[in-house]
């Protein structure tokens, strides 16, 4: 099982992940730290939970950028 954790660490790309990718993913990350004791395996999530909620901060802030009609700080 460890090891298929880490082939999916590794090849997850959070950059491209959807709003509901996101969530999913982290609905299955919280599910696996309830259940682990490895802690290489726990910091590893965490990471990974940390790049996952960095990524959905920026799909925020771009679709707030996005928003028709606003006025926005940026603009």
């Amino acid at each position: 099982m460890a090891r298929l954790i880490d082939y999916i660490m590794e090849s997850l790309e959070v950059d491209q992940l959807t709003l509901a990718e996101a969530d999913e993913a982290l609905f299955y990350i919280d599910l696996h730290l309830d259940q682990d004791s490895d802690i290489a395996e726990v910091i590893q999530l965490f990471q990974v939970k940390s790049k996952i909620l960095d990524h959905l901060t920026q799909l925020g802030n771009e679709k707030f950028l996005t928003l028709p009609g606003q006025n926005h700080i940026f603009s």
